[in-house]
């Protein structure tokens, strides 16, 4: 009898673990189809991208400063030490899955007014051109404006072009995963969740405090991507993503076209695929 029943043990675990394996791999199939699905990726647009429109409306020599605010909106930027010239800088990318962000435009406007505030000179410059707007330069002049306003600076950081260039997009990390996904559980005790977490980094190869070199653990992409990490994340969103409160409140830090269709699931596992969505694994 023990012996049948140590079977019946060993066949009813073996079961559950094929199960969880089936399910993690749906998952994965469907955190692809979120990125993947549809003709193209996501299309966004960063910072201020000034159509010609706008610009044709504006004449040199006869328009305001007012009517360039009014006409074009608030600038990206005010050059160093000059708050005669105006920066307007954008760009418009496209993001499919996991891949990079593929810029489809970026465009740096500059324009600038005589002591009177008439508009004396409008053109475009290119990021490398405009050494005037380096990135650096731009928060110090925003500090030094605002007098130490820190959300002031932050704004002008998350708004620059330079911030959400393809190239400045990493993958996150174990350890950034995790706490990104435990940051959107709530408030309460998580002992469960944080439990879930420490096994999901000790597979990952992230343990806390286990890395003994003074280098530390690789941030890099080639380090922590391959499919075999993507289905250990998944079985932890999947995991965690049942303590998230409300779903829909992740729909804001995700393409819409990815919620879209991660929306179209039971609302069980919403959360779930949201976590393990190609835009959240993405910092």
């Amino acid at each position: 009898m023990d012996q049948e029943r140590a079977a019946r043990t060993g066949d009813s675990r073996v079961a559950a673990v094929r199960r969880d394996r089936l399910l993690a791999g749906a998952c994965l199939a469907v955190a692809l189809a979120v990125g993947l699905g549809g003709c193209g990726g996501d299309v966004r647009t960063r910072g201020h991208l000034v159509e010609d429109r706008y610009l044709a409306e504006l004449t040199v020599g006869q328009s305001t400063a007012e009517e360039v605010l009014q006409t074009l909106g608030t600038p990206s930027t005010v050059a160093p030490f000059d708050d005669h010239t105006w920066y307007y800088i954008g760009q418009r990318e496209e993001q499919t899955a996991f891949f990079r962000p593929d810029v489809l435009e970026r465009r740096v406007v500059m324009v600038r007014f005589d002591d009177a505030g008439i508009l004396s000179e409008m053109g475009e410059r290119t990021l490398d051109d405009a050494e005037e707007v380096e990135l650096v330069e731009r928060l110090t002049q925003r500090y030094l404006a605002t007098e130490g306003d820190i959300r002031a600076v932050m704004q002008t950081l998350i708004e620059s072009p330079e911030t959400w260039a393809p190239e400045n997009q990493l993958f996150k990390t174990p350890m950034d995963y995790a706490c990104s996904v435990l940051s959107v559980l709530g408030p309460g005790e998580r002992t469960e969740q944080m439990r879930q977490a420490q096994g999901f980094l000790r597979n990952a190869g992230q343990a806390l405090h286990g890395w003994i070199t003074p280098d530390g653990y690789g941030t890099s992409a080639a380090t922590w991507l391959s499919p075999e990490a993507l289905t250990r994340r998944i079985d932890f969103a999947m995991q965690a993503g049942r303590a998230v409160p409300r779903p829909e409140a992740l729909a804001p830090w995700l393409p819409a076209q990815s919620w879209a269709r991660i929306a179209s699931e039971p609302e069980r596992i919403q959360a779930g695929l949201a976590l393990a969505s190609p835009a959240w694994m993405r910092k």
